[in-house]
């Protein structure tokens, strides 16, 4: 296996991991959406702030995979059998951008099912937490 064909075969696990990552983030994004309803009616004084953020750096996220799969394709299309690939900033930026904002949203949602757990127990959740 030479140089080039190692370079198109990372390119394609880039592609793949890109792609994962937007269906997760739509995933996400499209199931609490659709239940937020739900979810504020049995939890009305929620911090509806911190589900917004997590919505928003999820959307960011998707635009950010969007351009590391344009950009990959334009790699792939302007290579011949004899160039060597060298992928930098144009793949690595955005890639690394998309991971990380995945991740904050990840942890904002996490942030706000802990808070609006805490919230809809009330009183007694704090009370018995002190008695350990």
């Amino acid at each position: 296996m030479d140089n080039n064909e190692i370079a198109k075969l990372g390119l394609q696990y880039v592609n793949q991991f890109t792609q994962q990552v937007i269906t997760l983030s739509t995933a996400v994004l499209a199931l609490s959406i659709t239940f937020t309803k739900d979810i504020v009616k049995n939890v009305p004084h929620s911090p509806l702030w911190i589900l917004k953020s997590a919505w928003a750096a999820f959307l960011v996220s998707i635009i950010f995979g969007l351009w590391v799969m344009m950009a990959v394709t334009g790699i792939l299309t302007k290579s011949n059998n004899e160039t060597l690939f060298i992928v930098g900033d144009t793949i690595r930026f955005p890639s690394t951008i998309q991971v990380m904002l995945f991740g904050l949203g990840v942890i904002l949602m996490i942030l706000y099912g802990a808070v609006s757990v805490r919230k809809k127990a009330g009183p007694e959740l704090d009370s018995e937490m002190g008695k350990d």
